[in-house]
This record gives C-alpha cells, structure tokens and sequence, in this order.
C-alpha cells in the first residue's frame, strides 16, 4: 500500500539506440485518494484470504522455556500451516514437529530450553486457494536478545543460604533454571579464586561455593552475581560467628 515517502513526481525514460523517451507520473494532490484506495485494496486482500495479525516473536516463560509465536486469521479447517527453520520444512514425522502448537488462532514452536543449536531462520506460512501469508524470525541475529531476556526471568533467584556440612560450609542459591551462558562470579572482597579448599559450581539449579576447613579468614560478606544481560543481580550474605 502507498506510504506518505510514496509521494511524488517518478519518471521514467526509455532509449532505444536512436531516440529518447521521458514520461512522468506525478503523485502529488490527488496522493491522498489514491493512499486511501491503495490501503483499502490492501484492507480488502488481506480480509478475503489467511494472513498474519502478529507477526513470529520470542516470549520466555516463568518454566524459562522459550517460545516463537504468531497470531493468524481467516484460517479455514483446511488451511495449510507450514513451518520451516533454515528453509527446511518440518513434516509431521521430525523430531521438531513435536514442539509445534496450535491454540485458537495462536500458532506457538515451542523450542523448550534454549541452546546454540536452536539458533537459525524459522518461518511459518498460511496457504489455501484463496492466497498465502508468510512470517519470518530470525533466532540467529536475535539470539543475544533471546538470551538476555532469559536471564532476566533466570534472575528470580533466591538469597544466599549457608548450610554445614562434615567437611565445612556452603553457600548457595537457587535459580529458576541454570543455562550454561549465563555469567556468575562469586565475591568475597574480591572474585573468588578456585583452589583445593574453596569451589564453586552447579548442581541442578542449585548455585553453590564449598568451603573446606572454614578459618576466621572466610568470614566476612559474600556475594554472588549474576548477568542479566543488562544490569546484573546480585545477592549478598554476610557470614559470621
């Protein structure tokens, strides 16, 4: 449909080898009707076949799996739902045919917990004999994005617990879900260093630092900090006694 940059005086012109035509079309003055045609024909196209009222998009659940989702409409019962990643359509006996949905009007690929591999171009199209539609989402541009919203949901973590144990102490809290990607220092003054007597790690979605034979050294405030992909959330204990 024609936009407001549409407007304007085009023209065109023609050589043959010998001679030398110019013609113009002037969109000025009468550009207002001709808008509000064009946008009417396209109103009219799109109302008489399938077609997409929100385009694919990425959500995270608070479960911090991940979603590409659509709203279509004017789909009929044998309207075609066809979807693609990297221009390879996905039939119905793929592995990956098990992740697609459909609610209402709604069509949802729920790629689940996220990984590199999940990175790519997904499309979904909308065919039957009264035209198709098209939507189109990059996971491999948006990918950082993608992530960085999963670390904020990620980021609903617990404060710091200390538990004993025969062996020493533990430090720890718990995340929604623990991705691999996500950055996660551990602080007491300064970044702890790993050694025989002080680890940090993850046990499910358990963050965690062991300290063996504690001394009046290991007291003191401590703090774990996790990137959101934005500001980072920090949490802090201060241990005593």
């Amino acid at each position: 449909s024609l936009e407001v940059a549409d407007e304007g005086t085009y023209t065109f012109n023609l050589v043959d080898g010998k001679a030398k035509g110019t013609t113009s079309l002037v969109l000025i003055g009468e550009f207002k009707a001709l808008q509000k045609k064009s946008q009417f024909e396209r109103a009219e196209w799109l109302r008489k076949q399938p077609h997409f009222i929100k385009y694919l998009d990425f959500t995270i659940t608070p479960q911090c799996d991940v979603l590409l989702q659509c709203t279509a409409a004017n789909m009929k019962a044998d309207t075609e739902i066809i979807w693609y990643k990297d221009s390879l359509s996905i039939g119905e006996r793929d592995e990956a045919a098990k992740k697609l949905e459909k609610k209402a009007d709604v069509l949802t690929f729920n790629i689940g917990k996220i990984s590199k591999s999940d990175a790519g171009i997904y499309e979904v199209y909308l065919r039957d004999e009264r035209g198709q539609d098209k939507s189109r989402f990059d996971l491999t541009n948006e990918y950082q994005a993608v992530m960085n919203e999963l670390f904020r949901v990620i980021n609903s973590s617990s404060q710091i617990q200390v538990t004993s144990t025969e062996h020493g102490i533990v430090l720890s809290s718990d995340v929604t879900y623990y991705h691999e990607d996500q950055r996660i220092n551990w602080l007491h003054d300064a970044k702890i260093a790993a050694s025989e007597r002080v680890k940090a790690g993850v046990t499910g979605e358990q963050l965690w630092v062991k300290i063996n034979d504690p001394t009046e050294k290991d007291k003191g405030k401590y703090a774990i900090d996790l990137f959101d992909g934005k500001d980072g959330v920090k949490r802090v204990f201060e241990l005593s006694g």
